[in-house]
């Protein structure tokens, strides 16, 4: 639903799409439905006209985002996995929150395992926290 908002602006599908990844985030603390919340958040927090609504989705996602930080930072030192979306999802995440430096450190890191599909699917993401931030 996440996709089709970002297709579609109907901010309905939006709505949609923070409510199961909230649940997944709740259910299993993943980083997959960590981002995907927080980053629904940081869309809805944009064009909330509430001031008090506005500022509950802009701290939600951070507070979301540190959390996923947190959960891929504390699994990163497993050899045996792929860190290749870890290292997607920590870029973001730091930009998201505003740390540029650990933000490009972990896209390099990406990038250097990322296939051209994977590159087009990351900076789809990026481009909704560069957008905002300009």
């Amino acid at each position: 639903n996440k996709s089709v908002y970002l297709l579609t602006n109907y901010v309905s599908y939006l709505d949609e799409a923070i409510q199961l990844y909230q649940k997944g985030w709740a259910m299993f603390d993943d980083y997959y439905n960590g981002e995907n919340y927080a980053t629904c958040s940081f869309l809805k927090s944009k064009f909330e006209e509430d001031e008090k609504m506005k500022t509950y989705y802009d701290m939600n996602a951070k507070i979301i985002f540190q959390r996923v930080i947190d959960v891929i930072l504390s699994t990163l030192q497993d050899e045996e996995e792929d860190n290749k979306w870890k290292y997607a999802t920590l870029s973001n995440s730091y930009l998201a929150i505003g740390n540029n430096a650990e933000a490009s450190k972990y896209e390099m890191l990406f990038l250097e395992q990322a296939t051209p599909f994977d590159k087009e699917s990351f900076n789809k993401t990026k481009k909704i926290f560069t957008d905002e931030n300009d």
